[in-house]
């Protein structure tokens, strides 16, 4: 496999891991102010933290993600994605995925640790769509009375727990603690 140091650069353009049978593994944080996307292969992020406006594998690639302890920020000021497919292999059980108001939150079939809404001034929701997924904990620190934690659009989900401010949209589906 290849390694990638970025020794805090911030990058300039956008990322894709795009190489069947390929693997990548981090020697530091990978930043970049645009998208990272994976297409084929395995990104190993070896308990360093990625920063990028949306992270994006939704393909059916053979490919595959392992974040450790990872954190993971969508640094998208307003619609900031993490959307990927069912056929993503995925070790996300120990890190954290963080999003900042009004982002989209889209996943199926996978388990995670915690996935975060940080406060940022955007009046609007924060979204989890989906199904199939495991959550220890969902945060939802809005920033505005308006803004609201939409569960509306998930089924077949299990979530140990959810700390909420703000407004709570949704709950078609099965939740341990709240």
């Amino acid at each position: 496999g290849k390694t990638i140091q970025t020794f805090s650069e911030v990058l300039q353009c956008p990322i894709e891991f795009n190489g069947a049978g390929g693997e990548w593994t981090l020697m530091d944080s990978l930043t970049t102010i645009e998208d990272v996307t994976l297409t084929y292969g395995t990104v190993r992020t070896n308990n360093n933290n990625m920063r990028c406006n949306s992270f994006y594998s939704t393909n059916n690639n053979a490919r595959s993600l392992y974040l450790g302890t990872s954190t993971v920020w969508i640094t998208d000021n307003s619609y900031g994605e993490w959307e990927v497919t069912a056929s993503l292999i995925i070790d996300a059980d120990s890190s954290i995925i963080r999003l900042k108001d009004g982002g989209f939150f889209r996943a199926f079939s996978q388990t995670y640790h915690i996935i975060q809404w940080d406060s940022t001034f955007f009046v609007g929701g924060n979204e989890l769509y989906g199904g199939g997924l495991t959550i220890d904990k969902i945060i939802s620190l809005n920033s505005h009375y308006s803004s609201e934690l939409r569960l509306d659009n998930y089924w077949n989900t299990q979530v140990d727990s959810i700390f909420a401010w703000g407004k709570l949209r949704g709950m078609n589906m099965g939740l341990n603690n709240i």
